[in-house]
């Protein structure tokens, strides 16, 4: 006769993390009625080989992040998302990424059309 399958040991597997999975660190972007930016964190440390990556948000309109592209720790240079959706970078391409401060720019388009930029930076320690 089959055993029933224990309720409480099927709970707790399924609840249980992916082993490689990655940490997400929310990157807040909003814009103020000045029509200046404010990015939180405004410097945002990532641990190389932690399996992290940016994730940057903004409820104020459609979000792109650049990286020169000879200075970015990500495969990518550029993000772009529409309002309220966020973008993410993946973790750092260890093949290139060195420890120490990547600078990036984050430009906002509001509903109302307004282009607002800011230089914000990644640090990867």
């Amino acid at each position: 006769m089959p055993q029933p399958k224990r309720e409480k040991e099927s709970v707790q597997q399924e609840c249980e993390p992916p082993k490689h999975a990655i940490e997400s660190l929310p990157v807040r972007v909003a814009v103020t009625k000045e029509g200046r930016l404010i990015v939180e964190p405004a410097s945002l440390p990532i641990k190389l080989g932690a399996r992290q990556e940016a994730e940057w948000k903004c409820a104020d309109g459609s979000l792109e992040v650049r990286f020169a592209p000879s200075q970015t720790p990500f495969l990518g240079t550029s993000l772009r998302s529409p309002q309220n959706a966020a973008s993410r970078s993946g973790i750092p391409d260890p093949r290139k990424t060195k420890k120490g401060s990547y600078r990036y720019v984050v430009l906002v388009t509001t509903r109302d059309g307004i282009f607002v930029s800011q230089d914000q930076a990644v640090v990867i320690a």
